[in-house]
């Protein structure tokens, strides 16, 4: 069973986020997404992953942490491991946590798991990584892959589209299949 200062520190975290509504932050539905090193919340992204989330999972790099406010006392911290490295990061594992009920629910997917898209809403306009990220979603967009976009959230359904629209991802650059080096515009 976790220890008191974990949900504290989660109850302080959902706290902080909703105090701050101009935090880099993305809504999909009825719950927001966080990325917490972006939020200048690098420090209380290390303790949860060398806490709790290291001891449910393999060791975690804190800048691999996503916070899902789900509204009220509930909130999920995702890992999404090589998250600046990947351009659609697949997630590994979830951390379901109520800070009410002192409750702590894990989750490791391994088949056709969720990936993000439009990561560059969850980074500081100053991030490194902002406008590549940003290009990215624009050749997505302008290439029609991002329409309907509960159709494309997991691994396969996203390749899928892809390959019927007979493009790739390579690094953070949209490209058509067959060709290496011309991103799409």
């Amino acid at each position: 069973m976790p220890e008191q200062s974990f949900f504290d520190l989660c109850g302080e975290l959902l706290s902080h986020i909703r105090r701050h509504p101009s935090l880099p932050g993305k809504r999909v539905g009825r719950a927001s997404y966080y990325h917490l090193c972006s939020c200048n919340l690098a420090e209380p992204a290390s303790v949860l992953a060398t806490g709790l989330l290291a001891r449910a999972f393999a060791p975690v790099d804190p800048a691999d942490l996503v916070l899902k406010d789900r509204g009220g006392h509930s909130m999920s911290l995702l890992l999404y491991p090589d998250f600046m490295a990947q351009a659609h990061p697949a997630l590994a594992a979830s951390c379901e946590v109520d800070t009410d009920l002192k409750r702590v629910r894990f989750r490791r997917y391994r088949a056709n798991r969720p990936i993000l898209h439009r990561k560059e809403l969850l980074l500081a306009a100053d991030s490194t990584e902002f406008d590549r990220c940003t290009a990215l979603t624009r050749a997505e967009e302008a290439a029609g892959l991002l329409s309907r976009p509960f159709s494309f959230g997991f691994e396969k359904q996203w390749h899928e589209r892809l390959s019927a629209s007979n493009y790739r991802v390579e690094a953070y650059a949209l490209l058509p299949c067959g060709e290496r080096a011309r991103p799409v515009p």
